[in-house]
């Protein structure tokens, strides 16, 4: 079943959360389920059908809304560890996903909560994909992220317009080439038919700013510790961004390359922190070559 035509479907978690959700499969899908968290302000209906249904071709792919965003009720947590143990919550409540292991792809934000799942459940984890990643935490030594003037538009945004000019300043660029990717992206999330896409952002209160509180803690000096446990995930990663990230900066996701013992990284030409999406059939491909292949031989 085509992204664009999955159906929502809800399971109640033991922890008595409801969560939404949608798995995109085709007739020949096999193979480890792709589970999904998404970016800053993002529901489930913004993930790009492009990417999704080529990366369905060979694996199920599941999508889930965490708690107070999307179709999900309740409230965003205030901690990137508690979007983890939501994710862990909403996996172990699936039942094609229960009792077996599962690969996950973070986007942005929730490449920091993929890590963190990593880090609170190893067990549960095959493969990791961190796409516009950044290491889960700071230290004192990570680079100065790029000014915020980009980032002010995503916040501040509520209506679907709003939202999608913030996307061409944040996450595309400004350049003809990069509107062009804006629009065409744009348009695939309008092919969803089977309920209307919601592509209004997160409201501002208390949902983004709960998740915006949730990543100042995250790299906050309490949190010093955490990354240097990155060194403990052992499960092959693929860390990957365009080569001009005007969200986090490219240095922390050469940062996160450095600090995972069995990473590989893909960088892509002229594009930012939205390079998914510009390009989605070839990031789905190098997706599905590096998830069906044999991992690295280790120490």
């Amino acid at each position: 079943m085509a992204a664009q035509t999955a159906p929502t479907q809800f399971v109640d978690s033991a922890q008595g959360i409801r969560f939404a959700y949608r798995t995109i499969v085709t007739n020949s899908t096999s193979g480890v389920p792709l589970v999904c968290h998404n970016h800053f302000r993002g529901n489930m209906d913004w993930w790009d059908p492009s990417l999704l249904n080529a990366l369905a071709k060979r694996r199920p792919v599941v999508l889930f809304d965490g708690q107070g965003v999307g179709r999900t009720a309740g409230t965003v947590p205030l901690s990137i560890e508690d979007m983890a143990e939501d994710m862990i919550h909403f996996v172990e409540a699936v039942p094609a996903l229960q009792g077996r292991k599962v690969d996950l792809l973070g986007y942005s934000m929730g490449s920091r909560v993929v890590q963190a799942v990593a880090l609170l459940r190893p067990d549960l984890v095959r493969k990791l994909v961190l796409a516009g990643a950044a290491p889960v935490y700071k230290t004192p030594d990570t680079p100065a992220a790029p000014p915020r003037g980009q980032m002010g538009a995503m916040v501040k945004a509520t209506s679907s317009q709003e939202t999608k000019d913030a996307f061409r300043l944040a996450l595309f660029g400004d350049r003809e080439l990069h509107r062009k990717h804006l629009e065409a992206y744009w348009a695939r999330l309008e092919e969803r038919n089977v309920e209307p896409p919601n592509l209004r952002a997160l409201d501002v209160e208390p949902g983004t700013m709960n998740q915006i509180k949730a990543s100042m803690k995250a790299d906050g000096a309490e949190n010093a510790r955490w990354p240097d446990r990155l060194a403990e995930l052992k499960m092959p990663a693929l860390v990957c961004n365009g080569d001009n990230d005007l969200v986090l900066g490219n240095e922390r996701t050469l940062e996160l390359f450095h600090r995972l013992p069995n990473a590989q990284l893909i960088m892509y030409p002229k594009s930012g922190h939205g390079f998914l999406w510009q390009y989605a059939e070839l990031f789905a491909e190098h997706v599905n070559t590096f998830l069906d292949t044999a991992a690295f031989d280790e120490d």
